[in-house]
This record gives structure tokens, sequence and C-alpha cells, in this order.
């Protein structure tokens, strides 16, 4: 177990419930109404963060990761956007706190979101 100290800003608190990884992807691609290149493309940017920083995915921060990768990978994508409220809505954060997440997320891999 890790201690708070080394909480990251993709964690949240222990859950009970949390909906499954499968589940969350199928709703985040429904909901985020992206591409199937976007999902693809969120997988390699969530490779590129785990080799840009030590965190890791885990059942604590992974939904928060995936969220934010595929935002970015759908903005740099798809032609099509929403608003970040209802990107928010869907991923179960704050439209402020998915901001901050899409801006940490994006400075720790340099911004290297071209695939």
């Amino acid at each position: 177990n890790r201690v708070n100290a080394e909480l990251s800003i993709f964690d949240c608190a222990p859950l009970k419930g949390t909906i499954p990884v499968g589940e969350y992807v199928r709703r985040l691609g429904y909901h985020y109404r992206c591409s199937a290149e976007a999902h693809v493309n969120a997988l390699i940017y969530m490779d590129r963060f785990s080799r840009s920083s030590n965190i890791k995915a885990t059942e604590r921060n992974v939904h928060r990761l995936y969220a934010t990768a595929l935002l970015l990978a759908l903005k740099l994508q798809d032609d099509d956007h929403l608003s970040m409220k209802h990107y928010s809505n869907a991923a179960g954060v704050t439209a402020s706190e998915l901001v901050n997440l899409e801006l940490s997320f994006s400075q720790t891999v340099g911004y290297r979101l071209i695939v």
C-alpha cells in the first residue's frame, strides 16, 4: 500500500462498488462519442504516461487515467467535440478536475500526443 504522500492527482479514495474497467471504457466510449481509433490512441498515451512517470495504473487511478487519455485522444483524433461538462459527467469527475487531469497528463508525456 502506498502512503498518502505518494498519491497523485489521478488517485481517488478507495470506493466499494467501483465500476469495472471494461464497463467504464464502454461507458466512456458511448458518452464521449469517440472513434475506435481514439481508444487505440488512448492506450498508446497511457503507455507513454507510464514510461514518463513513476505513476503506474492501479485500481485507484486507472479510471481517471483512461478518461483523461481518451479525452486527449478524441480531441486530436476526432472532429466533433462536446463540452468539458459533458466529458466530466461521463468520467465521474468535475469539469475543473478533468481540466487539471488533462494538463497534468499532457505535461507528463511531454505533450507527445501525435501517434
